[in-house]
């Protein structure tokens, strides 16, 4: 009986090491490295003449947009649209901004923060000829509700 028993268990051993030796791809490895190493923002959508009246972008499915990209530390090439820089960088690329750039309201600058708290970014876009495109923006928004400063917690669940 021991004999058995040793043998079956030997056997799920078995069974399992080749189950979890196969390789399993459910994305690109592009598509992971990108996601590693960027930081995910919200997109909070703030009126440029009155930092006080804001609101998160949602896409058309009701979910929280957002957008991938990197805090950016210094310019040092050409700003080719001459904004001035009021907040943090926060880098991104041509992709990511076609997927968002009409999502806000008109007359409203279109921000990354963080979903958590009132941080906001400025977004620069860098070309292959190292023009920046620094997007106008607030350096903070005003307001006396604290829920509108934070977003449902559950929207997380929806970033692929």
């Amino acid at each position: 009986m021991r004999i058995l028993s040793l043998s079956f268990a030997l056997l799920a051993i078995f069974i399992q090491s080749k189950s979890f030796a196969q390789d399993y791809h459910f994305f690109s490895p592009l598509d992971f490295r990108k996601m590693i190493y960027t930081d995910i923002k919200y997109i909070l959508c703030v009126n440029y003449s009155d930092n006080s009246k804001f609101l998160w972008a949602k896409k058309s499915d009701g979910s929280y947009a957002y957008v991938r990209g990197r805090i950016h530390e210094k310019v040092t090439g050409v700003n080719k649209f001459n904004t001035s820089i009021v907040t943090d960088l926060f880098r991104i690329n041509m992709e990511s901004l076609q997927g968002i750039v009409h999502i806000c309201p008109e007359n409203y600058y279109l921000q990354p923060a963080d979903s958590y708290s009132k941080k906001l970014y400025q977004m620069i876009l860098i070309n292959s000829k190292n023009e920046y495109y620094i997007f106008p923006g607030h350096s903070e928004v005003k307001g006396t509700d604290h829920k509108q400063f934070n977003i449902d917690t559950l929207a997380g669940w929806s970033i692929g």
